[in-house]
Formats: C-alpha cells, structure tokens, sequence
C-alpha cells in the first residue's frame, strides 16, 4: 500500500506550484509571470471543485472497496487522477477543466483504499503502526519530493508540462495497481487474497 500511495500522492504533489501558475497564466499577458484576482479565484474555483466532489464520494468508494477489492479502486482512483491532469494539460476551456478537476474530485479515494490495505494484511497489534508508516511514508514524503520537484519544473519547464509529468505519474500508479499490486482483501464475498 505504501508504494501505489506514494505514487497516487507525488502525481498530486507535484502540481502544488503548477496549478496556481497555470491559474495565473490563463489571465495573464503571455510571459508575464505574476499573480493575479482571477488567477487567484479560478485557482479557489478548481480546488472547491474537486475538494468538494472527494468529500461527498470518498466514503462511497471506501465502502465498495470492501466489496469489489482494494485492487480494482486502488486503480481507478489512480485513473482519475490521471484524467484530471491530463484536462489541464491539454486544454483552455474553463468548463473542461472544471469538469477535470470533478473527475478527479470524484475519484480521489486512495488514501482509504490503501488505509483498508492497511488493515487487511496488519496484525491488530501492528495497525496502529502500520497506519503511520502508511500515511507518513507515503504522503509525506511524496509531498516533500513531489512540491519540491514540482516548484523547480514548473520554473523551468512550465505548468502545462509538469500535469503532463503528473499525469504520467498517476498512469504509472494505474499500471501498478492494476499489474504488480495485489488484492488484499481477505476472503469476503467471494474475494480471495490472491486475486
């Protein structure tokens, strides 16, 4: 759980600088590089947007997961992540990546897919621990690395081609998931641990 984390956590990490570049850019003279009110508010609008759609869907996927597998959510979390930054890197259109940022809003539950991955394969007396290795190793250091990383290439190389590096990112979690990655659920509804 702590490696697809990771991943799914360094996809997001990574854009910390981008998104309120690119933000700023769509308002902005070309090669000017300062911050803007509509930069600002559109970059507000996109978080609230996809804060908004993880908080009223995140329980749902959790839920199901304990019914279809960590396997197949732990994917199409990563999926969805992927397609969101992918609208941003390629388009302009306000309402496209409005609705980007929904798709990864809506799927963004791979913190409680690995948190129930988590629990799966630890022993009662270790989940305590294992929680905070999860958390600890896995987002914390892809937001070190990732906002670090993210802050020098959207300097160097521009916003647009750091949400392609993310998207990248967030498939290669997808490979993951869905090839190397394997199911922890115990045998519950017909669910074996080796599937």
């Amino acid at each position: 759980p702590i490696f697809i984390s990771f991943l799914y956590f360094l996809s997001v990490a990574v854009t910390t600088a981008a998104l309120p570049a690119f933000c700023n850019s769509m308002f902005t003279a070309a090669g000017v590089d300062q911050v803007n009110r509509k930069g600002v508010d559109l970059h507000g609008l996109f978080s609230s947007v996809d804060q908004l759609f993880t908080f009223l869907c995140v329980g749902m996927w959790g839920s199901l997961s304990d019914r279809v597998g960590r396997k197949p959510m732990a994917a199409f979390s990563a999926a969805g992540v992927a397609i969101g930054w992918l609208t941003v890197a390629f388009s302009n259109s306000i309402p496209f990546l409005l609705a980007g940022r929904a798709v990864d809003g809506v799927t963004s539950c791979m913190l409680p897919i690995t948190q129930g991955m988590c629990r799966d394969i630890s022993p009662a007396k270790d989940l305590e621990t294992n929680m905070g290795k999860l958390q600890g190793v896995s987002v914390g250091a892809a937001f070190i690395v990732g906002a670090m990383s993210g802050g020098i290439l959207t300097k160097k190389m521009g916003p647009r081609f750091v949400f392609k590096v993310a998207a990248s990112i967030a498939g290669l979690a997808t490979l993951v998931a869905l090839t190397v990655m394997p199911e922890t659920l115990p045998l519950i509804h017909g669910l074996s641990a080796s599937t």
